[in-house]
């Protein structure tokens, strides 16, 4: 979870979790607390994953694939450390090195929004900022990310462009 109300805030709600022990985050995890410097908050993600990829190949565990979803009802609007030409240089770099982005965003065109960082169209979906939209776009981002880490890798490398399998439960009709 992320804000700029005290700076940038950034709470890791799960680390390195096994697809197997992966419980749903809950709306009593998460409630929006104001201010998105949402291009600051991936880039902070991403450099959290590179430093836990580090820290495992230093002590010999083997490499994991990335899957890092991001969930927001707001546009980026308060980032002081990544503008948006730095960030999707930085996402497409490791999209090629086999990362996969989802970006789940209410309140904006998500489309245009993960295009214009470099995700995939097949890994972004809109959602509806309403009591039952959250529960759809939870529901559906737990289900696609289970059943996508559930894949042998080679499927999911294969697939990393479209997380979702064409499904988008929360998406506006």
């Amino acid at each position: 979870m992320f804000d700029a109300q005290d700076g940038l805030q950034f709470d890791v709600l799960r680390n390195t979790v096994d697809a197997g022990a992966w419980k749903d985050v809950t709306s009593n995890e998460v409630s929006p607390r104001g201010m998105t410097p949402l291009y600051d908050a991936i880039g902070t993600l991403i450099d959290r994953a590179e430093t836990e990829m580090q820290r495992r190949a230093a002590a010999g565990e083997p490499e994991e694939d990335q899957l890092l979803v991001i969930f927001t009802d707001g546009m980026e609007n308060h980032s002081r450390r990544w503008d948006r030409t730095e960030l999707f240089a930085r996402v497409e770099a490791k999209q090629a090195e086999g990362w996969t982005f989802v970006f789940m965003g209410a309140n904006q065109d998500s489309y245009a929004s993960g295009r214009a960082m470099a995700m995939a169209a097949g890994n972004v979906s809109d959602w509806s900022p309403t009591h039952d939209g959250h529960l759809l776009a939870y529901s559906s981002a737990s289900r696609a990310t289970r059943e996508f880490r559930a894949k042998p890798r080679a499927a999911r490398r294969r697939d990393r462009d479209d997380c979702f399998g064409g499904v988008k439960e929360a998406a506006r009709p």
